[in-house]
């Protein structure tokens, strides 16, 4: 098996490494190193009985986690970090279940440091419990909370099993009968909730002074008393008030519901149901708040009184948004601005920075930053085309017009950047389409129209550059296929049928850019 990490943004692959084994999960590991800085690591484990962890940036692999039975394969892990207790040089313990019904524990060295010079480091875990069961175990969840560290949670599909923590005895287990379960939260050191992938969250109470017992107190529904199937969950405990938690819960019908725990008072009671302090759903969030798009609310947020957006293109990197209007005009403004404006309503900006370009007469219909598509080009420049024939060339950092293009009889319908390893500084071109069916070639270091197309029969489907033979194929709609000779602007073929796709697709490797429109 080969892992990758690849940059999201650029879709490069920064670093590979090959995995000696097959593993079906990949999964991040807190830990803490020697400056008590948490750091994350990378873990591999499933079909055989070795687990790896590896630097996530440079997947080095750091540790080789083997255990002391030799026929396992791990079904699941779960770690238990002290990075933040009193004792900071304590090793991280990570805990696996394995498929025969194996809990072995690894400790993980918080001095990891020196070990990433090295090779990988083999530590051999120890077998703490093991299920004793006739049939196929299959491992759910395992459990437990570092600040709380009082006991493990092991659950399998119908049984949850209760070990203490640190001498991993079996304290005892309970049956979900027909309940199958998904997962576990321990909310406190006396508390946890189960959920079922058929059935309602239990709350469970287990008394210490009881031999351990375990009492089921009551289930969650919603306020409507309907009983959910929660499909994820999460918990926050209140720092100021110890005994207080929420619990938020996703149901299986797309509604968060959320329920409010006091433990002290909740032991006292002897109702089994608890229903939600508040429920709502994506829909009923979407009717109540009626949200409104940037654009329907830009001339608020301009102060401007005739804002119509014709089209729009957001600068990420440079954190702009820009409007194309139908008045002509071209409005370049700060997305934070404009996002604490329409959501959060903030009064503090009550005017949104903004940069107007004036030139286009009529609607502008697309915009384009070349910059974006080719990092040969100016970051500052931007182009533009209009219902008014014309393409321009903007700074937008001044605001100027740098050059104006009419290469076309009717509405620029999209601007492409040609791009490709043979691009360099001396021919920085776009391609582009209009309303009219022709498509033009400019150069945008001399400023000038390299080629323009006029006879096409039917609105442009793709367009490919063969920089090595001086051609430029346009493929219509209609299936035909016209072939132009750069240079000298003649139509060199007119292809049409099965051909004509045929020679369109067997021009991927001499291609420079390919648009569609």
């Amino acid at each position: 098996q080969e892992l990758c990490l690849w940059n999201s943004e650029t879709s490069c692959c920064l670093s590979n490494t090959f995995l000696h084994g097959r593993f079906h999960t990949l999964k991040t590991l807190p830990c803490h190193s020697s400056v008590t800085i948490k750091e994350c690591l990378l873990v591999c484990f499933g079909y055989q009985n070795i687990i790896q962890i590896l630097d996530p940036f440079s997947l080095q692999s750091i540790f080789i986690l083997k255990p002391d039975v030799h026929k396992c394969y791990i079904g699941t892990i779960r770690s238990l970090s002290f990075a933040f207790s009193a004792d900071k040089n304590t090793d991280d313990i990570l805990m696996a279940v394995t498929h025969d019904g194996s809990l072995i524990t690894w400790p993980i060295p918080c001095k990891f440091d020196a070990i990433k010079d090295g090779g990988p480091v083999a530590i051999y875990g120890k077998r703490k419990y093991f299920v004793d069961k006739k049939e196929k175990f299959i491992p759910c969840c395992v459990c437990v909370e570092p600040e709380l560290s009082k006991f493990i949670l092991l659950c399998e599909s119908h049984t949850i099993n209760l070990l203490t923590f640190p001498d991993f005895k079996l304290v005892i287990n309970v049956s979900t009968e027909d309940f199958i379960v998904s997962n576990a939260m321990i909310l406190s050191p006396t508390t946890f909730l189960i959920f079922f992938e058929n059935g309602p969250p239990l709350y469970y109470y287990i008394d210490p002074s009881n031999g351990f017992s375990i009492t089921k107190k009551f289930y969650f529904a919603a306020k409507n008393s309907e009983i959910p199937t929660i499909e994820c969950a999460c918990f926050f405990r209140n720092t100021l008030k110890c005994a207080e938690t929420v619990v938020f819960g996703v149901s299986a019908t797309g509604n968060l519901i959320i329920w409010k725990l006091d433990t002290v008072k909740d032991m006292e009671q002897s109702d089994f149901r608890r229903l939600a302090i508040a429920s709502t759903s994506l829909s009923e969030v979407w009717k109540s708040a009626k949200p409104r798009g940037i654009g329907s609310s830009l001339a608020k947020s301009l102060s401007m009184d005739d804002v119509n957006v014709s089209c729009s293109f957001q600068l990420q990197e440079y954190g702009f948004m820009i409007f194309g209007l139908r008045n002509g005009s071209i409005v370049i403004a700060s997305t934070i601005e404009l996002l604490l404006n329409q959501m959060l309503e903030d009064n503090s900006v009550k005017n949104v920075s903004n940069l107007v370009l004036s030139g286009h007469v009529g609607a502008v219909k697309c915009l384009c930053h070349p910059f974006d598509e080719c990092n040969k080009h100016n970051p500052c420049h931007l182009l533009s085309g209009g219902v008014d024939f014309s393409i321009r060339l903007w700074n937008i950092v001044s605001g100027a017009q740098l050059k104006v293009y009419y290469p076309h009889g009717g509405f620029i319908q999209d601007i492409f950047v040609v791009t490709g390893p043979d691009i360099n500084s001396t021919n920085l071109s776009i391609i582009s389409v209009a309303s009219d069916y022709s498509v033009s070639l400019i150069n945008l270091t001399y400023e000038k129209e390299i080629l323009t197309t006029r006879c096409h029969t039917s609105p442009v489907y793709s367009v490919k550059w063969r920089i090595n033979e001086d051609l430029l194929l346009v493929y219509c709609s209609d299936g035909t296929l016209f072939v132009w000779q750069i240079t000298t602007g003649n139509l060199e073929r007119c292809i049409t049928g099965k051909s004509a796709m045929e020679i369109f697709e067997s021009c991927e490797e001499d291609t420079l850019v390919s648009c569609e429109s």
